[in-house]
């Protein structure tokens, strides 16, 4: 099962309802966190900064409660806030679940793009080992001259 350690941003400007979905998250009772985060979402009005978040998360749990229209939840979230490495991660995790490495690393990629600091991600990255392209494209990555340049990026490039 994916990953449901909570690493994610402050959130006490959330909701009660919100606090309570993480919990049951984190507790893995995943129909009890849906249900919560609905709620918070449901209850949001369109003025509220958190309501991407809430529906990012209603999204993911819907996702891992075998529902497809989750993911299109989490896809909305990002493009009403896309500065939040919170619903990068969700989307992430989404599509992990639903077997599509491919599309998680692409996502991952965009979210530390907005985000590069965000310790969610970066775990994610780590733990699904995602690759940066190599350097110069036309050699394999084994070549010296692209684990030379690897090396140095990797040195200087500061996340």
């Amino acid at each position: 099962m994916t990953q449901l350690k909570t690493i994610y941003s402050d959130y006490r400007t959330c909701s009660r309802d919100f606090m309570d979905g993480l919990e049951y998250l984190k507790e893995r009772s995943i129909p009890d966190a849906e249900r919560y985060f609905e709620l918070a979402y449901s209850a949001a009005d369109s003025n509220d900064s958190n309501r991407p978040k809430y529906q990012s998360f209603y999204g993911f749990s819907r996702v891992l409660n075998g529902y497809q229209d989750g993911l299109e939840l989490c896809k909305k979230a990002l493009k009403a806030d896309p500065k939040d490495g919170d619903l990068y991660l969700n989307l992430a995790r989404a599509e992990l679940f639903n077997g599509k490495r491919k599309a998680a690393v692409a996502i991952l990629g965009q979210g530390l793009q907005a985000d590069g600091s965000h310790q969610g991600l970066l775990e994610l990255k780590n733990k699904i080992g995602y690759r940066n392209k190599n350097p110069i494209r036309i050699l394999k990555r084994s070549n010296p001259l692209n684990e030379m340049i690897g090396r140095f990026i990797r040195k200087t490039n500061v996340h």
